[in-house]
């Protein structure tokens, strides 16, 4: 079994935590998780035959920022409250009056998930879904993971490294295990 959701602690609810424990239990021979923190939030799964295996990076992410000036802050992820555009844009909304800023987020809410976003006072753009975010990474010059649960791993943070993106992430989750 291959678990990249936190179990305690993060976003998914207890009777799907209860599931997932109960199947893995009584099926898997062993757990992969994609993070020593995911591993832990799990204590009922790590003790059965387990590793970490951190995601790996397509091809197609690799080759650097193709704009050396380009000024654009990017998220990329699902729209959610607990992912953290919310907050970006307030942020942005405190520093638009200092500096010119222009904030792109791709990614659409799924789930039937409504998402309110303040008023932006800054050129945002929303692109919704897409299945090639590694063409945006392109035009950014910083990409932004401000996910408000401790995530066990943003994988979208291992894209944009490889693209030689710069990265500034919230202080919670597995994504700081792997920037450390």
């Amino acid at each position: 079994v291959y678990v990249r959701d936190m179990g305690r602690g993060g976003n998914r609810g207890k009777v799907g935590r209860t599931i997932l424990q109960l199947a893995t239990r009584g099926f898997a021979t062993g757990v992969v998780f994609n993070s020593d923190l995911t591993r832990k939030s799990w204590p009922g799964l790590r003790n059965l035959n387990s590793c970490v295996s951190k995601s790996h990076v397509k091809d197609v992410y690799f080759g650097g920022v193709s704009d050396p000036n380009a000024s654009k802050l990017l998220m990329v992820g699902r729209l959610a409250t607990w992912k953290g555009q919310h907050v970006v844009i307030e942020a942005c909304n405190r520093l638009s009056s200092e500096r010119d800023l222009e904030l792109s987020i791709v990614g659409g809410a799924q789930f039937g998930e409504e998402v309110s976003l303040p008023q932006p006072k800054f050129e945002l753009t929303m692109t919704g879904h897409d299945p090639e975010p590694w063409r945006h990474f392109r035009d950014a010059a910083i990409f932004i993971h401000a996910s408000q649960t401790p995530e066990p791993l943003g994988q979208v943070m291992f894209q944009a490294a490889a693209a030689g993106l710069p990265i500034i992430c919230s202080n919670r989750g597995g994504h700081m295990e792997w920037l450390r």
